[in-house]
């Protein structure tokens, strides 16, 4: 029989396993390691910061999943190939043979590209950690006195979704909140058309976000100082 590893409990994977279900195939081993036995779905994100939807909603569980497509579900990361005689390592000291593997572990954020941002900033993934610090992020804007400063950096689709999705939920919250997107010094939505940047950026100041085409040089307690050492005030990154 042979050993199909799945590296990864993301999207494509769950589709796989959606239909490794519904096939029913019984002439395949199938073992799944993933960081975690939940996932949140990326495309339903934007919609949970606005507030749309509750984080059960955006959650999918991958152990009934697992389950029925007959696979072993292992909550490990892979850390190591040895191609040469198909074996896979986790960080757990795991040894997993395979016959073919795939790998589909998703995007992974260079949080040290900027400096003090793992100290001072929040990045979007993994989502596991995003999810919790959003939820304290809107606690404190809740309760604050004055207006709450909010930096969202990078201006590409996440980003400017991820400032859409926030300026949304702070009128509906009806706090004193004001969302500034640094795009990274390029226009935002890099390598979309001109129509798509220019529908984006009228939807960003039609929705109270204040753009900024500067880079972020670093990241520090209350500020985001960029190119030329100019310091942006700010109360989450």
């Amino acid at each position: 029989m042979k050993r199909l590893l799945l590296a990864g409990g993301g999207q494509a994977h769950v589709l796989v396993l959606r239909e490794i279900a519904r096939r029913r195939m019984t002439d395949v081993e199938i073992v799944v390691v993933a960081p975690s036995n939940q996932l949140r779905y990326s495309g339903m994100l934007p919609g949970w910061i606005a507030g749309h939807y509750r984080v059960e909603e955006l959650t999918i569980d991958l152990v009934p999943l697992a389950q029925a497509a007959g696979a072993q579900l292992v909550t490990s990361h892979v850390t190591k190939l040895d191609l040469a005689n198909r074996i896979a390592f986790t960080d757990r000291g795991e040894a997993l043979a395979f016959d073919v593997l795939s790998i589909a572990t998703g995007a992974e954020i260079n949080v040290d590209a900027i400096a003090g941002a793992r100290e001072h900033a929040l990045p979007l993934r993994p989502f596991s950690g995003f999810v919790a610090g959003w939820q304290h992020i809107v606690q404190r804007a809740a309760i604050a006195r004055n207006t709450f400063r909010l930096t969202v950096i990078g201006g590409g689709a996440g980003g400017a979704e991820t400032a859409l999705a926030a300026a949304y939920r702070a009128r509906t919250m009806q706090s004193p909140v004001h969302v500034q997107l640094l795009t990274g010094g390029v226009p935002i939505l890099p390598g979309h058309g001109h129509r798509a940047r220019s529908l984006m950026n009228a939807a960003l100041v039609n929705n109270g976000v204040q753009v900024l085409d500067t880079i972020a040089q670093r990241v520090e307690s209350g500020a985001v100082i960029t190119e030329g050492e100019h310091t942006i005030a700010t109360d989450a990154a």
